[in-house]
Parts: structure tokens; C-alpha cells; sequence
């Protein structure tokens, strides 16, 4: 469905798709990758290794323009060799923008954020403790819901 609307509105600039999607003989301004692996599938080492190849030898190259054309994923990080580890072994960040938000901020003992190369700084706000006093601890994770 997402497919379809950005498609209506932007023609041929945009392209938002799921992993695995047939996009040959096309080209796009920006190409959009949002969760290319199911957390369900980050178990089976073929699912990582297939989000892997389609991006590779069929997503990847499907920009219009090297020089001004953009790619952006988005997701979780699910294990080491998921979509992002792969871009990031393959290219490094000179090629990507690295931006994680952690789920939990771990604030303990100094004000960690940064400011990305996109000029965006996680706005959660750094608690100094008082003198002698420990760091605020994080919120307890909730238990994992089951599939």
C-alpha cells in the first residue's frame, strides 16, 4: 500500500519497498528501506543472506543519479550481519549516516549524544547527579512479547 501511494504521488522519484520486491528496470530519486528483516527471520541465516543479495544486486543500483540520488534504511538492528552490518562491512561510514537511537539511554556518567552529519542530536535531556549521588538508572525493559 505504501508502495502505491508514493508511487502515485511522486511517479518515478520515490521508491518505497519490501525486501525481496521485483524494481528492475526502473530508476528513483530516493530509495526507502524500512525493517528489511522480519525480526521472526533473524534466526534463519538464508532470510539475512537473501535481504542481503537483493540489496546488492537488485535494489542498490536502482537510483537515478549517483550524485544526487539517496538511499536510506531504517530498522532495528536484529544481529551483527543483519542489513545494516552488511552495509556497514561493505562500505563503512564513509559511504552511510550512521544514526542509533538507543531504546534505553545509559546516561551514566556523562552527556553522550552527538550531532549527526543530518543535524539531528537525540533531544532526551542528560541528568547530572548530584555530587556523591549515582546516575539515574534507565527504566526496566519490558518482557519480550511472543510471536
Amino acid at each position: 500500500m505504501l508502495t502505491a501511494i508514493l508511487n502515485s504521488i511522486y511517479r518515478e522519484l520515490i521508491r518505497a519497498s519490501l525486501s525481496g520486491a521485483k524494481i528492475t528496470g526502473e530508476r528513483y530519486h530516493a530509495l526507502y528501506v524500512d525493517d528489511a528483516l522480519d525480526a521472526r527471520d533473524a534466526f534463519s541465516d538464508a532470510e539475512v543472506e537473501g535481504v542481503a543479495q537483493w540489496w546488492d544486486n537488485s535494489f542498490y543500483n536502482r537510483i537515478a543519479d549517483e550524485r544526487t540520488s539517496t538511499r536510506c534504511v531504517i530498522g532495528q538492528r536484529l544481529r551483527e550481519d543483519d542489513l545494516p552490518g552488511h552495509l556497514l562491512e561493505r562500505d563503512g561510514l564513509s559511504m552511510w549516516e550512521w544514526l542509533c537511537i538507543p531504546q534505553l539511554w545509559d546516561q551514566e556518567s556523562e552527556d553522550t549524544r552527538r550531532t549527526t552529519g543530518l543535524g539531528w542530536t537525540d533531544p532526551r535531556t542528560y541528568v547530572r547527579p548530584a555530587e556523591g549521588q549515582p546516575a539515574p538508572q534507565p527504566l526496566e525493559r519490558p518482557p519480550p512479547v511472543p510471536y
